[in-house]
């Protein structure tokens, strides 16, 4: 079998069925038979169905079993040893991504890089071989955040889609696939071009997949992530819809006793998350954590993912205590925090956004309940997560917002030396996050500026806000929706305003002041102006810049999101 099907096909007796009949031949037959290595091939791979089925691990350690004696029993120079590699390394990744030890996933690569090797460049496989080693790289960057694994990720399945046939059955897989190495590229990178074309590979994987066909869940649990993101990113609502729909299709043809229910319900309360913060429906948000709570009660203690439900349901809680004033749920909310820290590896890329999620729930409780020590423990795991992330990593300057907040709340408490450089420090930095969305560095600039305002420094206070106000202009909000567009618009009111009152504070000249007032003016102006016909004849006569000039246009924006959300793609090979 030459790669793994996440469904089965068949009914599960049929299954059962196979699979006894397998192991009675088996133990039929001499161990020096020379079909030996197949039968126990095979009897793997219907083993490692059975568990993407059941979820029984105890399938999934006798799969790894049939597959090593398959591997051991065949020569080194015999056809079908890059064929047992691979299925092998299958079945350790899976064991990986169910009990998170490190040692199987490096083990798969070893053996997806051995088929590759032993397999001529020519060969139907080799398009299987590479999507397959992707996949794995993929998780090794997912678990280790190696950005090269990911790098070589996306080339390999690059060169998987390249060598797959338009009408060729596994396109549709193999396109769900280099979607989601170029979704994560995105999250890691910022480029918004690669989440363009991962829910563009998304959409063409869902057109060639019939609705009966059992991988059509897997592809709308991950478009409409990619859906999501894209929301998140740009503030679309009807992205926001289409990803909610899309995790409604996805968990409704999965069935309640199924391994991979647990995902296909925190990511739909995900959204429906997003939906409630944005539209302000409470039913969104009872639902959310409703389906955040099914995803627990569905997983194993032992899951590899429990640490991201436990996250996306803390996020859930925090919002209804907002909402509701409940201390239970915030109670609810930072025990959840904890438990998915404490699952969570000291040198896995999620423990930074643990830390700082943890924090922005132990703020809320301070502020509540008043125990200094809940502060304390918030700036000490905000100073985790910036410890943790890449200077270059977009999500950075949220740490440094949320960290530098933390800090201002200690400052009327303790009045401890340094705290308030420090936060001038993060949110300066913050500013300087080249990666990170517009509107996160112009929040970042205008809580620098009210900072130094408050001490007196009026010149730094009116030159943060006024580089503040320049970068406005790079916000692209013509491909929104009126409603989408007054949204993000009202969390930038009375910017250009208070800047050109600071300037004259600062004792500026009044044309400074005058200037950045119609710099922000002319700014909101433009976006209330739909402008996509002045671009008519670039995209008739030089479609190939219009294009280039178009995607520059959409890389703007995130919104303004101090908790980050816990995401999980749904794999299939």
């Amino acid at each position: 079998m030459s790669s793994r099907t996440i469904e089965w096909r068949g009914d599960l007796d049929s299954l059962q069925q196979a699979i006894k009949h397998a192991e009675d031949t088996l133990a039929a037959i001499p161990h020096d038979r020379p079909d030996r290595a197949a039968r126990c091939n095979n009897l793997g791979q219907m083993l490692l169905q059975r568990f993407e089925r059941i979820g029984d691990v105890e399938d999934l350690q006798q799969a790894i079993k049939y597959g090593e004696d398959a591997l051991a029993a065949t020569p080194y120079d015999h056809p079908n040893r890059a064929v047992q590699c691979n299925n092998l390394g299958q079945i350790l990744l899976k064991r990986f991504e169910r009990m998170g030890d490190v040692e199987d996933l490096q083990q798969a690569i070893k053996y997806g890089e051995y088929a590759l090797a032993a397999t001529a460049h020519y060969h139907p496989n080799r398009a299987i071989w590479c999507n397959n080693i992707g996949l794995w790289l993929l998780q090794r960057f997912e678990r280790m955040g190696y950005v090269e694994d990911l790098q070589q990720a996306i080339n390999y399945g690059q060169d998987a889609l390249a060598a797959t046939p338009h009408d060729h059955p596994n396109r549709a897989l193999r396109c769900d696939n280099l979607g989601q190495r170029l979704s994560r590229r995105f999250e890691r990178m910022g480029d918004v071009e690669d989440l363009q074309q991962a829910i563009k590979y998304g959409e063409y994987a869902l057109a060639a997949t019939p609705h009966d066909h059992p991988n059509r869940a897997i592809w709308c649990n991950n478009i409409g992530l990619w859906l999501l993101r894209r929301f998140e990113r740009m503030g679309d609502v009807e992205d926001l819809q289409q990803a909610i729909a899309y995790g409604q299709d996805a968990l409704a043809a999965t069935p309640h006793d199924h391994p991979y229910r647990a995902v296909r319900c925190s990511n739909l309360a995900r959204g429906l998350l997003r939906r409630f913060e944005r539209m302000g429906d409470v039913e969104d948000l009872q639902q959310a954590i409703k389906y955040g709570e099914d995803a627990l009660a569905a997983a194993p203690r032992d899951h590899l993912d429990r640490a991201i439900w436990c996250n996306n349901l803390g996020q859930m809680l925090l919002r209804r205590f907002e909402r509701m004033g409940d201390v239970e749920d915030l109670q609810k909310a930072i025990k959840y925090g904890e438990d998915a820290l404490a699952a969570t590896p000291h040198d896995h890329p999620d423990r930074a956004m643990g830390c700082n999620n943890l924090g922005l729930l132990l703020s809320p409780r301070f502020e509540r309940i008043g125990d200094v020590e809940d502060l304390e423990q918030a700036i000490k795991y905000g100073e985790y997560a910036l410890a943790a992330t890449p200077h270059d990593h977009p999500d950075r300057a949220l740490w440094c917002n949320n960290l530098g907040s933390s800090l201002e709340l200690r400052l009327p408490v303790l009045r401890p030396v340094g705290d308030f450089d420090e936060c001038v420090r993060l949110y300066t930095e913050a500013w300087h996050c080249l990666t990170s969305p517009p509107r996160n560095r112009i929040r970042a600039a205008r809580k620098h500026a009210r900072l130094v305002y408050s001490s007196g420094k009026f010149q730094e206070s009116s030159a943060v806000l006024e580089d503040a106000v320049y970068l406005m202009p790079s916000m692209n909000l013509r491909s929104l929706k009126r409603d989408d567009q007054q949204h993000i618009l009202s969390e930038l009111s009375g910017l250009a305003a208070t800047a050109s009152s600071v300037i004259l504070q600062a004792g500026r000249e009044a044309y400074d002041s005058l200037k950045l007032l119609e710099l922000g003016r002319g700014t909101i102006m433009g976006f209330a102006i739909d402008s996509r016909s002045d671009l008519s004849d670039l995209k008739r006569d030089h479609r190939s810049q219009f294009d280039i000039f178009h995607r520059l246009r959409l890389e703007i924006d995130s919104p303004v999101d101090e908790m980050h959300p816990a995401r999980k793609p749904h794999i299939a090979t």
